[in-house]
């Protein structure tokens, strides 16, 4: 059963643990490269939000939407029965 160690053997563990660790190295970038690009998806939708909320009270809706073309009475919708 204990066979004896060999060149073979030691050669054959070295560049099987080489190519485990080269493989770790890719998902560590992966990750990285993943991580940063969804964080600048999230920042961008983070600074698109902040943006909205801004200029919610410069424009209202009815506004924007008179101005697409919706001539439509917004008042009749606020006012109560």
């Amino acid at each position: 059963m204990n066979e004896p160690v060999t060149k073979e053997l030691v050669i054959h563990k070295i560049k099987h643990n080489l190519r485990r660790l080269r493989t770790a190295i890719k998902w560590i970038i992966f990750s990285i490269l993943s991580g940063l690009l969804i964080g600048m998806v999230g920042i961008a939708f983070l600074l698109w939000h902040d943006m909205g909320h801004r200029y919610k009270n410069c424009l209202s809706m009815a506004h924007l939407l008179s101005s697409a073309g919706w001539n439509h009475d917004y008042t009749a919708l606020s006012s109560s029965p």
